[in-house]
């Protein structure tokens, strides 16, 4: 009876342990696969196929294509032919925002039109695909305030604050 019983606990311990090893496998698998899956597929397709990088590398200023009185607006297809006179683009182009300003955030690029748009948009330079937006972080506008002397206090930025 005892040797049936060692046998049946050996058996036990080996399904535990496999089941175990499964699981963990399973998970690592699970895990690796969701990273995968959504830093490839939050990759953000543009209506039209567009480099920064590329206009960049040219010497093209963005102003070029995003207006200065505009720019917090995305540039309308109309844009794109001025250089590219031998394409047609459509003239409502539903381009995907990169960047998202918070809703609690009071923001206008016209308001920061004198500083160059690589001091906040370091990666629009070079990428030619991004994951989604870039998140900015707080101590970056705050120490440019700081270093440029603007205003700083919370209410500065942040609604309700």
């Amino acid at each position: 009876m005892a040797c049936a019983r060692r046998v049946f606990c050996k058996l036990c311990l080996f399904a535990v342990r496999s089941i175990r090893y499964l699981l963990t496998g399973g998970l690592i698998l699970f895990l690796a696969g969701f990273l995968i899956y959504f830093r490839w597929s939050s990759a953000i397709r543009q209506p039209l196929e567009f480099s920064h990088s590329s206009h960049v590398k040219q010497g093209i200023q963005c102003s070029v294509c995003h207006s200065e009185q505009s720019s917090d607006q995305l540039p309308p297809g109309t844009s794109c032919t001025g250089c590219h006179k031998d394409r047609s683009f459509p003239v409502d182009v539903s381009w995907i925002r990169v960047y998202r300003v918070a809703p609690d955030i009071i923001f206008s690029h016209n308001g920061h039109a004198s500083f160059p748009c690589a001091a906040c948009h370091e990666q629009m330079t070079a990428g030619k695909r991004w994951i989604h937006e870039t998140r900015f972080k707080m101590d970056s506008c705050t120490q440019c305030h700081e270093q440029k002397g603007a205003q700083n206090e919370c209410r500065t930025c942040h609604k309700n604050r």
